[in-house]
């Protein structure tokens, strides 16, 4: 009992945080991004807490059971993508405050025009879901697990069910405020819980690293990743550079410099906690040279492992820990999606009050998160529900939007060229070749995006000028007013 009195205890404090802060909550800007207002030290742990979800652990744990030390490879791609987004994100900070822009798809509105505005929406709220529903996916396939070693029969449907409303409840409350705020307060329970507890307990339980490391089998303790890894490594570094939970983490700092601070500090952090996750994996590894046949997935090793042989406080702290790794990343990607298909689709087409958006946006939160219940009960591999989404955007947005941002001679033609080139092959890759020679699709469909926004950028850049971003230098740093090029 002593899980669900832990558990209980953490859902209501959740839904708590969401009731304070819910009279921050009078404008859009409020709800998306926080007023602006949010200090570096929150901007690193929501980012943080937004990485860490159930790929970071669940699918890290069973990477690193598999893979061993080459599994570290596919968070440093992507820790790398962040930490360059974070060292150029003064400019994305200052341009949305300057410009009253709020999402990336709003950034693709200003420089290349509604239409690619609205059809990087779709790809955006797409993305975002489909990662999303992976991490309702990693809630579903732990909980029932645990209930059914204290004697409680509950389904998976029915886990998720629950999970999605207390998320539904502080997301559509309090917004941006609410959806931070819990983050802090979860990055640091799953980083005392699964970055120090756990680790340190299980690698003495199995009779220290040196005993752990002897008894693997050859090549874990080396960095060779295969095809699989490799195609993993490319589709997390473009998306990491260019993912809308964490741009609009960009948008919602106080100030520009804090943060490059906080999303630099967030890599190294994430970084430091994947490590000791994947040590997580191969201790597993150490202890159980198979599978056990109970679990289908080397994902929920972690559970097995504390259900056979740990004190039931320490089950409790780390799947308390687990959930909050998994509901910081559900209530960021929720709030982003619903804030793509409002702002850069709805509002496209329909201009409205703030009061109706602050209203049309709650319902949507409500809308998307049922959606990804629906998708989780037909997608049940975490890793599958977050290579489709993470691959798919890497492929078409990536690109365009890092272009929109940093590069002057971008044009309109190029922005369309790179999705449709950049999602097309994508889909031909990964369905009608079946991925040739095993090479995820997101790294052809990568590369053709770039190669397209860069040579028709060239070709078309005199006949189809594009406005950019005045005032603001590559540094972020304001400069005299100009007007805007045409």
């Amino acid at each position: 009992m002593t899980i669900l009195v832990v558990l209980g205890i953490y859902l209501i404090v959740m839904l708590g945080v969401g009731l304070y802060f819910k009279g921050n909550i009078s404008t859009p800007e409020d709800y998306y991004v926080a007023g602006r207002t949010l200090p570096w030290w929150v901007v690193m742990l929501t980012m943080s807490a937004t990485y860490i979800g159930a790929t970071a652990t669940l699918a890290k744990t069973g990477l690193g059971y598999n893979n061993g030390y080459s599994s570290m490879m596919t968070t440093i791609a992507a820790m790398i993508g962040m930490a360059i987004f974070g060292l150029l994100s003064p400019k994305v900070s200052r341009i949305g405050t300057k410009y009253k822009i709020l999402s990336v798809s709003g950034l693709i509105n200003f420089r290349f025009g509604k239409a690619a505005c609205v059809i990087s929406a779709f790809v955006v709220a797409w993305a975002l879901i489909g990662t999303l529903a992976g991490q309702v996916v990693g809630a579903g396939s732990l909980l029932p697990v645990v209930f059914k070693n204290v004697g409680l029969t509950v389904s998976y449907e029915l886990t998720i069910f629950i999970l999605v409303l207390v998320m539904i409840g502080y997301t559509l409350l309090s917004g941006m405020f609410g959806v931070a705020y819990t983050d802090v307060i979860q990055v640091t329970i799953l980083l005392i819980g699964l970055g120090i507890i756990l680790p340190a307990v299980m690698i003495s339980y199995a009779g220290g690293w040196g005993a752990i490391t002897a008894s693997l089998p050859e090549g874990y303790l080396s960095f060779k990743p295969g095809m699989y890894i490799i195609g993993l490594m490319f589709s997390y570094f473009m998306y990491f550079m260019s993912g809308p939970p964490y741009w609009q983490r960009a948008f919602a700092a106080k100030t520009g410099g804090g943060s490059r601070v906080a999303i630099v500090a967030a890599s190294v952090l994430i970084i430091v906690y994947s490590f000791m996750v994947t040590m997580v994996g191969m201790t597993a590894k150490s202890m159980y040279p198979e599978l056990p046949e109970s679990i289908t997935s080397a994902d929920s090793i972690i559970i097995y492992a504390l259900l056979q042989h740990f004190h039931p406080i320490l089950v409790a702290i780390v799947v308390v820990a687990i959930m909050a790794a998994i509901m910081s990343t559900m209530d960021s990607y929720l709030l982003t999606a619903a804030q793509a298909i409002l702002t850069d689709i709805f509002r496209r087409f329909k201009d409205i009050s703030e009061k109706q958006e602050l209203f049309y946006a709650k319902v949507l939160v409500a809308a998307i998160a049922i959606l990804s219940f629906v998708f989780a009960l037909f997608v049940r591999d975490i890793l599958k529900a977050l290579q489709l989404a993470m691959g798919f955007y890497s492929a078409t947005m990536a690109a365009p939007l890092i272009a929109a941002v940093f590069w002057k001679s971008a044009t309109k033609p190029a922005c369309f060229a790179s999705m449709f080139g950049g999602c097309a092959t994508y889909l031909l890759w990964n369905y009608a070749l079946g991925k040739p020679w095993g090479m995820d699709s997101a790294i052809p469909g990568g590369i053709v995006s770039i190669l397209l926004m860069v040579v028709v950028s060239l070709c078309t850049a005199k006949a189809y000028p594009s406005p950019y971003f005045e005032g603001v230098d590559a540094k972020g740093v304001p400069q005299d007013e100009a007007p805007i090029t045409a």
